[in-house]
């Protein structure tokens, strides 16, 4: 995304709907653990890393929507 990443998008989408479910998805989800983690602790967020399955897709998008 150009200009921002997407924990930079999410505090803008949170400023009108702080309870929206997240999910972080990345191909490296280490350099950004520790953002992530205080994401975690303050917000519904899920994470999946990249490459992932359909399955695993769908088994979180299941979670999400109970």
């Amino acid at each position: 995304m150009p200009g921002e990443n997407g924990l930079e998008l999410m505090e803008h989408i949170r400023m009108h709907n702080p309870t929206v479910r997240t999910i972080c998805v990345s191909g490296d989800l280490g350099s950004f653990w520790s953002p992530l983690e205080e994401e975690k602790k303050r917000y519904p967020v899920s994470l999946l890393e990249k490459p992932f399955s359909k399955v695993e897709l769908m088994g979180l998008l299941s979670e999400l929507t109970v």
